[in-house]
């Protein structure tokens, strides 16, 4: 579930936003003010931040500054005031959205789906860009064998089906459904926890660091990435 930090001091709208977002789907921390808001960053890691432009302690413009430091993912700045400068500064500064009140809340939900989607790509895309110096893998489908600098790895017959599955198709995101599909033969069930299982043997035979993965990235609450390793 994506956490969202909602930092709203309007009681009545932060209650009703709450329960929305909650209602839909989202894990949602609701703060007034924005020191509390910092000081749960240093603790948690939201998927998103929406935030007023207003407070009772912070200057939005200034809350976005002092949260940087802590936070480098998507932001939604919400406020009372048509302020075009406001706008203009707010996405100027790197801002994913900005949405005046009163509000439709389908099309706050819709925007807030459409920044966690970009924020989605934006990290995988980093990390799939980042070079990292590894040993070379080769996967031989006729003979369902996996080998690691020419060394002959040993996988179950659906850690072989996983690993095939991803990693011919580097940058994309696979969910936990989409791998159950690709290992289920129909005769027996296969869940959630079984595919955890199964990425955390295929990670303890591939890679150097199992506990730090650098070729099957989890991508928080979504499912897993195959990185293409630039030596």
């Amino acid at each position: 579930m994506m956490k969202i930090v909602l930092i709203e001091e309007n009681d009545a709208l932060g209650e009703m936003l709450s329960f929305y977002l909650e209602e839909v789907g989202y894990d949602v921390d609701w703060y007034t003010y924005g020191e509390s808001a910092l000081l749960s960053l240093l603790n948690i890691k939201p998927d998103l931040i929406i935030f007023n432009l207003s407070l009772p302690d912070f200057n939005g413009h200034e809350l976005r500054i002092e949260m940087q430091k802590y936070y480098r993912g998507p932001m939604i700045m919400l406020s009372e005031d048509k302020n075009t400068t406001d706008i203009v500064q707010a996405l100027e500064a790197g801002l994913d959205d900005f949405f005046y009140a009163p509000f439709n809340m389908k099309e706050l939900q819709a925007r807030i789906e459409a920044v966690l989607r970009r924020g989605l790509t934006k990290s995988v895309s980093t990390l799939l860009e980042q070079k990292q110096i590894s040993d070379q893998i080769e996967l031989n489908k006729e003979k369902k064998a996996v080998f690691i600098d020419e060394q002959l790895i040993s996988l179950t017959d659906s850690e072989f089906k996983i690993l095939s599955l991803i990693q011919g198709n580097p940058n994309i995101v696979f969910s936990r459904e989409n791998l159950i599909r690709s290992i289920n033969d129909g005769k027996k069930l296969v869940y959630d926890r079984t595919i955890d299982v199964h990425i955390f043997n295929l990670r303890k035979k591939i890679e150097k660091n199992p506990k730090i993965p650098k070729r099957i990235v989890t991508v928080r609450g979504i499912g897993y990435v195959w990185k293409e390793i630039i030596s």
